[in-house]
Formats: C-alpha cells, structure tokens, sequence
C-alpha cells in the first residue's frame, strides 16, 4: 500500500517551482506567439512510475513547448471500464520560495504545533499531499463498470495552461463529477472538514493613462504639461471607491461570498528630471457568480469618464482601459449547490468518514474554474494546513489519513452508483 504522508514527503523534495517566465514572440505579442518556461517534468516522472505500478492506463497530454523545444504536458491515468468516471485532480507546480523560511522548503520537515502533527515544507498544502492523498487513496483499487480518472496538470499557478488544455480532451466527456484535494481558502467557521462548493472568477484590467511632457524643473510653470503619473494616482483611488461602493454579495442559503479587487501593478515614469507622460496600473477583480465579467470592461469606462466630468482627472489627459491579454480564456466563477445530487451524495460520505462538514465558496480561481466550465459538478475537498504562496507552509498529518479515506469511499461507494445511471 501507498502511504499518503511518506508520498508527501517525497513530493515535497521533488523541486516543481513554477518559472513564470514567458517570451512574447510575434509581432504583435498575440498570446498564441508566447512561449513558456516550465519544470514539472522530474514531478511527473515519478507519479507516473507509482502510477504504472499500480496498473494504471497512462496518457502523456502534450500541453507546450518552450523556446528551446522541450515539450510540457499533463499526466492522466484511469482505471476500469464503462461508460461513466469520477476525476480526481490536482496541479503539479509550485509558487516561488517565498523569504522567511525557517526551515528547508525543498525538504519535508515533520513538527508537532499545538499537540498537532505537521508537514512543512513548500507545496505541502498547495498542493503536494493533495497528490499524495489520490494515489494513496486509488492504487489498490479495481472498479468494476465504472472508471476513476486521474488528472496531473502543469501550470496551474501561471496561467492554467494545463487545465485550458485538458478540458479539450475527450478524457473528459464521461466524467459525471470532479473532486481535487485543495486548500479551503474561505473563512471557515468550523473545525469539520471544509467542502469547497464554487469558486470566484478573476479578470485583469490595464489603465494606460497617457499626459504632456515636459523639463521636470518646469513642472510648475509650465501650464501644458500633465504629469501621467499624478492623474494616474488619482484614477486609481477613484476606481477602489467605485469597486468598494458597488461590492457584489453571491448567497445561497447560509453561503455568502464577497467580490474583491486591488491594484497590483503601478508603473510609470523613469526618475528622471522629466515630467512622465505615461503611466499603467493594473487592477485586478475577483468576481461573484451574479456578476457579468463580459461587461467590466464599459463599467469602467464609464468611471474614468465621470472622473473627467467631475473634475478628478485632468481634460488633457488620455485613459484606454483594457482587460489584460492572457494566452488562456477568462477564469469565470461556479458554483454547484448543495441540493445538486452529486454535491449530496459527496456530503454524506464526508459526514460518514470526518463526523461532519462546512460548505464553503473559494475567494481565488484555479483549475477547478476550468473543469466546472464544462458542467461537470467540481468539489474542493482539501486537507487541513496554512501558508499556501507563504513562507512555513503545512499541513496536519492526521487530515491527510482522513481525507484518503474520504477519498477511497467516494471512488468505491459512488463509483457503482454511476454505473446504474441512466
């Protein structure tokens, strides 16, 4: 047998840090002319091992190149036979090695905090004993009439180049429900196992904000300059009180979930004894399930205009706003209710292996928004631990033993069932 926190230790040793380095080739910088970095290889070398061992089918799914060549892909494994699969899921990379470590992040650490078992090292929730707990949870079982599916996807922190990806793939078209092991990020209220429901949607919106140049030292002399960097300072605490005034709630019964946004990028300027005339920022928005993403892009527009009218903005400035380009499609928010015969089924088994359950809606996007997209009814139902994109990230020891019994039960109790649907 697999043992999920031995296999979590050794994940954790294998380095799967995400690049995020990309080259924009092609003139004019389309997203289909970018290439990217990638180190998820040695990673899928060895699950694919463990997975073969196991008797698994396995099928390498070409995802991209870099600019030397070297091809990325996914790693999908299955099981069984008929005409229906449960797909579990996950992502193999890694954000960067944050500062602040107080141990190894590329060595698994063991620690007991608070009479609580735990792993540190980077990944170990995000989301490393995630991967360990599906093939633990898997490896010795035989479906019989029906089919469990495993999903090994790159690029989930970057740009979800793998998750864009798979979902074309015809892997996919019998898969009745989707369930990945990640970090419950929402404001729990409970200790019982969290059970992620939905998940917000993101898009990025570029401000260029254009003004007149001119001698730094005529700046306050000279009445046709603009200082681009002074006008985009002011539309940027315009555009947070627009965001914060018009916040959007998504309920469902006892559910409720808060869109978001702030500025993550400011530029302009290049400190200089010149006046700027140009300058950027980007504001990134978390969207609810009643929102319309499509439209952002002209609500926008329309607060830059009445900043002009209002006099916050200077006349002879010039603003574009335009959502950023990306070389993958909008992540848009999901959510599958708890009346949704799947998502109670699911429910009933965690309430049979932990004692009980919290139903919660993701505040970030991440593959899970992709699979969902397609209608397939998506559930996040992670380990316990802290510190994901953080210095000192763990996860508690004694949560990974629950929740690979979760998992064994919703292959083996639900699989049959699925089989016997019309």
């Amino acid at each position: 047998m697999m043992d999920a926190i031995k296999l979590t230790e050794d994940l954790i040793a294998i380095n799967s840090i995400n690049p995020f380095t990309m080259e924009r080739e092609g003139i004019p910088f389309q997203p289909d002319t970018w290439t990217f970095k990638g180190n998820e290889t040695e990673i899928l070398s060895y699950l694919e091992s463990l997975l073969r061992e196991k008797g698994f089918r396995i099928q390498r799914q070409p995802v991209h190149r870099d600019s030397a060549g070297k091809g990325f892909y996914n790693l999908l494994a299955e099981k069984g036979q008929g005409s229906r699969s449960i797909l579990f899921f996950g992502h193999v990379d890694t954000v960067e090695i944050k500062h602040g470590w107080s141990t190894d992040p590329l060595r698994a650490v063991r620690k007991t905090v608070e009479g609580q078992e735990r792993i540190y090292g980077l990944g170990a929730d995000d989301m490393k004993a995630g991967l360990a707990v599906l093939l633990a949870a898997t490896a010795a079982l035989e479906p019989k009439d029906y089919k469990i599916k495993l999903a090994f996807l790159i690029d989930e922190e970057n740009f979800s180049l793998g998750a864009v990806k798979f979902v074309e793939s015809d892997f996919v078209r019998d898969v009745a429900l989707a369930i990945v092991p990640e970090s419950a990020d929402f404001e729990r209220k409970s200790k019982v196992q969290p059970v992620l429901l939905g998940r917000m949607g993101r898009a990025e919106y570029l401000f260029d904000v254009q003004g007149v140049a001119c001698h730094g030292a005529q700046c306050r002399v000279n009445k046709e300059a603009v200082n681009a960097v002074h006008e985009s300072v002011k539309l940027q605490s315009r555009v947070i009180r627009h965001c914060e005034e018009h916040a959007k709630t998504f309920s469902h019964g006892g559910l409720s979930v808060v869109n978001s946004m702030y500025i993550s990028c400011h530029e302009g300027g290049k400190a200089i004894l010149s006046v700027p005339e140009m300058a950027m920022f980007v504001l990134d928005r978390l969207f609810v399930m009643s929102e319309d993403m499509d439209q952002e892009v002209s609500v926008l527009e329309s607060v830059v205009k009445r900043a002009f009218e209002d006099g916050t903005l200077d006349p002879r400035a010039r603003v574009a706003v335009t959502r950023k380009v990306r070389p993958t499609t909008l992540c848009k928010p999901y959510f599958f209710p708890p009346e949704n015969s799947m998502v109670r089924r699911v429910t009933e088994i965690v309430d049979a292996v932990a004692g009980g359950h919290e139903y919660g809606i993701g505040m970030s996007v991440a593959d899970e928004n992709r699979i969902a997209a397609k209608g397939i009814p998506t559930l996040i139902i992670g380990p316990e631990g802290e510190g994901c994109h953080s210095p000192n990230e763990w996860v508690g020891v004694e949560s990974l033993r629950k929740l690979e019994k979760i998992y064994t039960r919703i292959a083996t109790d639900l699989g049959p069932e699925l089989a016997n649907m019309k």
